[in-house]
């Protein structure tokens, strides 16, 4: 579909050169079509960076949905149920994931900020002497 190759090719080019570089020429030419085309699908600039945020966010919630639709595919019974359950909350909780996830939302920020930021927990602040 054109307009899924759009938006694929305009969050590549959010994830290369970030929003304040960001050239729809570019977009239409690595989606092998006319900006006249990739016009026809978005009003504007502006229209085809939110279009693209949302079509990536929706991407990362279809993840996360699978997190907590998958497990409960033929569930019949309760004991079924309960397992479907530990199978849910066991999986939103593997490392792995949260990392796939942030790194997946990170991808829409500049490349240079996705290169260099580490997930770390804030240090708690030094309490100045008294």
């Amino acid at each position: 579909m054109t307009r899924d190759r759009i938006l694929e090719a305009a969050a590549h080019e959010i994830e290369r050169n970030g929003l304040t570089q960001f050239r729809v020429k570019r977009v239409a030419l690595e989606a092998n079509i006319s900006i006249a085309l990739l016009y026809s699908y978005f009003e504007d600039r502006e229209d085809l960076i939110a279009a693209t945020v949302v079509y990536r966010f929706r991407q990362v919630l279809v993840g996360l949905a699978e997190i907590f639709t998958t497990p409960l595919q033929g569930v019949e019974t309760t004991d079924e149920l309960h397992a479907a359950l530990k199978v849910m909350i066991s999986d939103a909780q593997l490392p792995f994931r949260t990392e796939a996830r942030i790194l997946r939302i990170e991808s829409m920020s500049s490349p240079a900020t996705t290169r260099s930021r580490h997930w770390e927990l804030p240090t708690p602040s030094a309490k100045p002497a008294t």
